[in-house]
């Protein structure tokens, strides 16, 4: 298991973080265009997308189709009525623990102290 942190001064820096941590020493491939990290020894493949106040995490059966039912966000966290709405503020730290013999990526996100994304 590989771990890197840093800092990540928006949604942008939190993504590229991901993406160029797989890349550049786990043998995934990014895809600018599509948004797409795969890992083709693998099968596995992820859009990573910036949608507003978010980023959109979707697992995928291939490369262009098989989208997961719902895709997992990091970012605005919604509750329910009467507790408080929270949503990630910056610059927050980041923690990635990267396993290659089962191909697992973690990412958790520590911002406002006490609070996570993951």
């Amino acid at each position: 298991m590989a771990y890197y942190t840093g800092t990540a001064a928006n949604l942008a820096a939190l993504r590229a973080a991901l993406v160029n941590t797989c890349v550049s020493n786990h043998g995934w491939t990014w895809d600018d265009e599509n948004e797409l990290l795969s890992k083709s020894s693998s099968d596995l493949f992820l859009l990573v997308q910036l949608d507003g106040a978010d980023l959109k995490l979707t697992g995928r059966t291939s490369a262009m189709a098989g989208d997961m039912p719902s895709p997992m966000k990091m970012g605005l966290m919604l509750s329910k009525p009467g507790f408080p709405t929270y949503e990630l503020t910056y610059p927050n730290t980041y923690h990635l623990f990267v396993f290659d013999v089962i191909d697992e990526v973690y990412l958790i996100v520590n911002y406002d102290v006490e609070r996570y994304q993951w």
